[in-house]
């Protein structure tokens, strides 16, 4: 076990230690060779952290005098700029003639330079860079012991850059010995070529530049489609090429515009948003739609969730028996379009809303049919025809054929479709009349019984018989 766990450990060390170093972008200053001795080819030192290196690709002077210079010595400075500034080089030269020596700055890839920062000054052997044409200079140094400051005559941009001098004489005493980098100092960058939109929520939206490299960016949005001028302030700055808006209003279109800044005095001209505008998302929130009993109906929205401000259509149906009554809301400014005709509107507010409908009793249908079966003497069962299923009945028995009316009380009731009425008296012969109920103040017609009448059996009698046993 503590094998596998120094193993797990080692791996885990190993992992950590070949991590890639971050790049540190080179900053202005003066950067010399110094006592730094670099002891085989393709080595290489460092004059400022994960900044800039000095890589020895051949010949190589020690001690003091600088990088020795040939007709074939690309020995020189690796470096790394964000920013624009311009270089010179010092040079020193012991020689009994005059020489001429070539300056040259040329861009490496960036693989190159981290290769540096994640090597180890003087130990870590790193090959030779692909070098890609910058630009050179010439610049004649006259016979004798004397030191002269050249300078390049290009700015340099941004980018990784290996700078070195090459000597048309092999045998010269000639050296590199310092770099000095300075600000550039401001020109009016390029616009932006275009800004793109993406990942709009219904309050931000995330901005594309693609633009040079510049200091910053200013950026201005409005929901106007009136473009900023020269004088326009920004609403915002980035300093990358992405940039998150945020705090914006929902369900709004918003105008935006870019424009690259070297700084105060140095601004491009504005470019729009690819497309014009981009629209936020709306807030939206959830529908509920539910009755103040389902047993007399149900209530539906077309729409369970949409965006503050929009409406949807909520329908009350409710059962057979049963009327719909009124609408009711709730939810922090929601509202209706009514709240007695059916369908209503629903105006979605600032939370989520629920909608009831309220039922209540309608007249109902009268039964279609009334019939008495498995009669006895002192009973019989009806059957209940209903199409209005309302299972609330009231019945009315006589042995008068008066028919009853509205306001006649029943005689019995009954919650089902079939009802035993019982205690009658034999061999009589019984009017009935049934009508179905939703409540004491919505009862339909009567329904009489399917031919008028039934008569209940006779009632049995003793004979009087006495039978004697001998």
């Amino acid at each position: 076990m503590r094998k596998i766990l120094l193993t797990l450990l080692t791996t885990l060390l190993c992992s950590i230690g070949t991590q890639a170093e971050t790049p540190t972008a080179t900053t202005a200053g003066t950067y010399s060779f110094g006592s730094t001795n670099i002891g085989a080819s393709n080595k290489f030192g460092e004059l400022s952290t994960n900044s800039v290196f000095i890589y020895r690709n051949s010949s190589y002077a020690t001690g003091n005098s600088g990088i020795k210079m040939n007709s074939a010595n690309n020995s020189g400075w690796v470096f790394y700029l964000t920013s624009s500034m311009t270089l010179s080089v010092k040079i020193y030269q012991n020689s009994a003639t005059a020489e001429t020596i070539t300056l040259w700055v040329k861009t490496v890839p960036s693989s190159f330079f981290q290769s540096l920062v994640d090597g180890t000054a003087n130990s870590t052997a790193v090959s030779a860079p692909t070098l890609t044409a910058s630009g050179s200079k010439e610049e004649t140094l006259s016979s004798g012991k004397n030191e002269k400051t050249v300078t390049y005559g290009s700015t340099l941009t941004a980018g990784y850059y290996y700078v070195y001098a090459t000597s048309a004489a092999s045998s010269v005493n000639t050296y590199l010995r310092s770099i000095t980098l300075a600000s550039a100092g401001c020109s009016t960058p390029a616009a932006p070529t275009a800004v793109t939109a993406s990942s709009t929520t219904s309050s931000g939206t995330t901005l594309t530049i693609d633009a040079a490299n510049a200091a910053s960016y200013d950026i201005y949005y409005s929901t106007s489609s009136t473009a900023p001028d020269g004088e326009t302030e920004a609403t915002t700055t980035s300093t990358s090429k992405t940039k998150a808006l945020t705090g914006l209003t929902a369900s709004t279109t918003y105008y935006v515009w870019v424009r690259s800044v070297c700084d105060s005095d140095h601004k491009s001209t504005w470019t729009a948003l690819t497309g014009s505008t981009f629209t936020t998302l709306c807030t939206s929130h959830t529908v509920t739609a539910e009755t103040n009993n389902d047993s007399y109906g149900t209530a539906a929205a077309v729409s369970t969730t949409i965006c503050e401000g929009s409406t949807t259509t909520v329908t009350a149906t409710p059962k057979s028996g049963y009327s719909f009554v009124s609408w009711a809301v709730s939810g922090t400014g929601s509202s209706l379009s009514s709240t007695s005709d059916n369908p209503t509107t629903l105006t979605m507010g600032t939370a989520n809303a629920t909608v009831t409908a309220t039922f209540g009793c309608a007249t109902p249908s009268a039964p279609s049919a009334l019939v008495a079966s498995s009669t006895t003497s002192s009973g019989t069962t009806l059957t209940i025809t209903d199409a209005a299923n309302t299972n609330n009945y009231e019945i009315y028995y006589s042995t008068s054929s008066t028919a009853p009316e509205a306001g006649t009380s029943a005689t019995a009731t009954s919650t089902s479709k079939t009802k035993a009425l019982t205690g009658l008296s034999a061999s009589t012969t019984y009017y009935v009349w049934v009508r179905s109920v939703c409540d004491s103040t919505h009862k339909s017609s009567w329904t009489a019984l399917t031919g008028s009448t039934f008569t209940t059996d006779a009632a049995c009698t003793d004979p009087g018989l006495t039978i004697t046993l001998n």
